[in-house]
């Protein structure tokens, strides 16, 4: 029995150790995930750290432009694949990011906040480069434009169709007979106006109300207006001449035409004044380049970035790449309750911004789509970005040992049916794979790198090569984008990419 004694001592230990190995590291864990909780997550505007998530900035540095600057402008123009020179380092941009909280509204259960976020970006006092840098690029908005009205002659009247519904909505009467109405800041101004020092048709109620209904229903009336009345009055073939009456008769009902009446002729100069005026604003704000079009832009890395079309400006339209002070409306998960977890939540939500603009020949759509994975979820070991776009931006980098450094985490996409008729270098797939699985939950994502797996063949002469994974030294996927910015996120986000 002596002997039995220090055995049973010895298993009674032995269970004990077994049970506690079982139990105490769960302690643990539900004390530290505790501790943490009470420190970190946010559920009501009580919380501890409530005051640092309404006004939370990101880290050193959030958003790096580099410019790429267009080296053969006119060969692009002909179909020829885009040539892009990436600036030196020393002119690259680095941005902050502060997002403020706003109007924030916690769940009963306090394990979700809908919140209103203005973000802003900040240039950086330590950035290598300045924003106020000049580069020139391919003008987005003015192809998407062009292409939607036909040809660039035909742009301009519509355009000037979309200032002249401007000036009508501001006040029909005062269009005719005021000298105040006129787009502001522009030479593009009413038939008061311009009559101070031409001729202009006497028109009544009937004929203003007919030319507003005209106006207001079709894009292209101005531009015909133009191609048939002025031929009226220079016609002397009589069966000709008869034509263009009936078909102006027909398609403009706001005068009676005749070769004898000069009110349809004095309208027909007043609305050439009107293009003519039109293209001088949009030219001179577009500073235009020694290359004689406007399908490529002059202008600062910041206009390029944060800045607005003047076409779109304009029209009373504001659409740019990223803008800056705007304000989301996002549901965020707290990290309260059962579904807390080391890696904190802000970043586990998919969400998407689209902006649509109305541009005189129709719409252009402008549309951001982030995936992230959420922690503790599988990750995907392949993905497949579509660029179908005008900006297309991919690049990582690697270490001696042929990991990741980092990966790319924004993308804006355009419409691509509104610029593949331009040229066809408009769109590519990129896919390839990555090894994630052993990535942990919340955190950055230190990959094995992607492969290549394939790329459409228009692009392959402009992808460069990935090294073996052996390779020394920093290396590069890299796709140029024709608006000739490429953007690189923070390392601290979760894997972001677009996905179609």
């Amino acid at each position: 029995m002596v002997g039995i004694v220090p055995h049973i001592i010895v298993g009674v230990l032995a269970i004990a150790m077994i049970v506690i190995g079982a139990v105490i590291p769960f302690v643990i864990d539900h004390m530290v995930k505790k501790s943490l909780r009470d420190k970190i997550v946010v559920s009501s505007p009580d919380s501890e750290g409530y005051s640092d998530w309404a006004n939370a900035q990101t880290g050193d540095v959030y958003r790096k432009f580099l410019g790429y600057e267009l080296t053969n402008p006119a060969a692009f123009m002909a179909g020829a694949a885009p040539n892009f020179e990436e600036w030196d380092i020393e002119y690259q941009v680095w941005y902050n990011w502060m997002r403020t909280n706003h109007n924030n509204n916690f769940s009963a259960d306090g394990t979700e906040v809908t919140t209103n976020t203005a973000s802003t970006y900040y240039l950086l006092a330590d950035s290598p480069g300045t924003d106020q840098k000049y580069f020139l690029t391919v003008n987005w908005a003015y192809v998407a434009a062009v292409q939607q009205a036909g040809s660039e002659a035909a742009l301009w009247t519509v355009v000037a169709n979309g200032l002249l519904e401007q000036m009508l909505t501001t006040s029909l009467i005062g269009w005719a007979l005021s000298t105040a109405v006129c787009v502001p800041s522009t030479h593009i101004c009413g038939l008061a106006v311009y009559g101070e020092v031409h001729h202009v048709p006497t028109l009544n109620s009937t004929q203003l109300a007919a030319i507003n209904t005209k106006v207001t229903t079709s894009q292209s009336w101005l531009g015909e207006y133009l191609t048939i009345v002025p031929l009226i009055y220079t016609t002397s073939d009589a069966t000709a001449l008869a034509t263009l009456i009936a078909e102006a008769n027909a398609l403009f009902p706001f005068f009676t035409f005749s070769n004898t009446n000069p009110d349809p002729l004095y309208f027909a100069q007043y609305l050439g004044s009107l293009v003519a005026n039109t293209t001088a604003t949009l030219t001179a704000a577009y500073k235009t380049t020694s290359y004689n079009t406007l399908f490529f832009k002059n202008a600062t890395l910041r206009h390029h970035v944060f800045g607005n079309d003047p076409l779109l400006t304009l029209l009373g339209q504001t659409v740019s790449i990223i803008v800056n002070a705007s304000t989301s409306i996002n549901i965020i998960k707290t990290g309260n309750g059962d579904d807390f977890y080391m890696g904190m939540d802000y970043f586990t939500e998919t969400y998407s911004t689209f902006t649509e603009a109305s541009y005189p020949g129709g719409s252009f759509s402008v549309e951001g789509r982030q995936l992230t994975t959420p922690p503790f979820q599988p990750r995907p070991d392949s993905f497949e970005i579509f660029f179908p776009t005008a900006m297309r931006f991919v690049r990582t980098y690697y270490t001696g040992e042929g990991t990741v450094k980092r990966l790319p985490t924004w993308y804006y996409a355009f419409d691509t049916t509104l610029l593949l008729a331009i040229n066809p270098f408009f769109g590519t797939f990129v896919t390839g794979t990555a090894d994630l699985s052993y990535v942990s939950s919340g955190a950055p994502i230190w990959a094995t790198k992607p492969r290549q797996a394939d790329v459409d063949p228009a692009w392959r002469s402009r992808s460069t090569g990935i090294p073996d994974p052996t390779a020394a030294g920093e290396s590069y996927i890299q796709i140029e984008g024709v608006t000739g910015i490429g953007v690189e996120g923070a390392a601290k986000l979760l894997f972001n990419c677009y996905v179609n």
